[in-house]
């Protein structure tokens, strides 16, 4: 069985798409593509990035750009 990583806090999961994360702190401070500002927090949501929100997630209802940053992410319509 192949090994799955949470992107966020790094937790082996058992399965795809059943992982709250409560730690979604990235290794390493990166700068936000949007704003421009250094985070650590993968859950970083700023105004410039609202308008490219693309997924929602079906457990904690978070929402990102990108489908890898939330656990169960559903696309938004």
């Amino acid at each position: 069985m192949k090994k799955v990583v949470c992107p966020n806090c790094g937790a082996e999961l058992a399965e795809v798409g059943y992982h709250l994360c409560r730690n979604a702190s990235f290794a390493e401070p990166r700068e936000c593509e949007y704003c421009g500002r250094t985070i650590t927090d993968a859950r970083h949501v700023c105004k410039p990035m609202l308008s490219h929100l693309k997924y929602v997630c079906a457990n904690c209802g978070r929402v990102a750009v990108e489908e890898q940053f939330l656990c169960k992410p559903v696309l938004i319509e």
